[in-house]
């Protein structure tokens, strides 16, 4: 009888043991999963130098215009953030601007940003004109009214990987 005791005893305090371990583990990764999050949805902090093309190094930038909360942002992100790689391959530079910072708000009139996500694709060569484009980079691929389905959000992969890539033939057109 008192073997039976100790076990159930025993027993009880390694399920109390595991339960707490299980809940601190959940708030690690809960911890870990927020600050990715954040970082994500961070402005550049050199994006003023968009403010003045003149004083912009030569190049080829791919700037994204976001808002947090924005469906069609989340939707794109995670094929932002996997493509951005090719940016840094591929000598592109890639800025985020928040559209509902002061800043961002600024460039936001400046450049006629419409609608988020947007991606601003600028070529600034020497002695040559700076060639600007807006791209957008979702579609709807039915018709939506007031209340968006998330399901119904394409994304223009190959939109995005030809920007990062810096693959912009077409932008002579403009």
């Amino acid at each position: 009888m008192k073997i039976k005791q100790l076990f159930t005893e025993h027993f009880k305090f390694v399920v109390i043991g595991l339960v707490i371990l299980f809940s601190l583990i959940d708030l690690m990764v809960f911890a870990i999963v927020k600050h990715q999050r954040a970082v994500v949805w961070q402005q550049t902090p050199n994006v003023s130098q968009l403010s003045k093309a003149s004083t912009m190094k030569s190049g080829k930038y791919v700037v994204l215009f976001y808002q947090r909360g924005c469906v069609y942002c989340q939707k794109a992100m995670p094929t932002i953030q996997k493509e951005k790689k090719l940016a840094a391959k591929h000598h592109v530079k890639y800025l985020q601007v928040n559209t509902r910072s002061k800043l961002g708000r600024e460039l936001t009139g400046d450049y006629t940003i419409e609608s988020t996500p947007t991606f601003l694709l600028i070529n600034k060569e020497k002695g040559k004109k700076v060639q600007i484009a807006p791209v957008s980079i979702t579609y709807d691929k039915k018709k939506q009214n007031k209340k968006i389905n998330p399901k119904n959000i394409g994304v223009k992969t190959k939109t995005i990987k030809s920007a990062m890539k810096g693959d912009w033939s077409w932008m002579n057109n403009y």
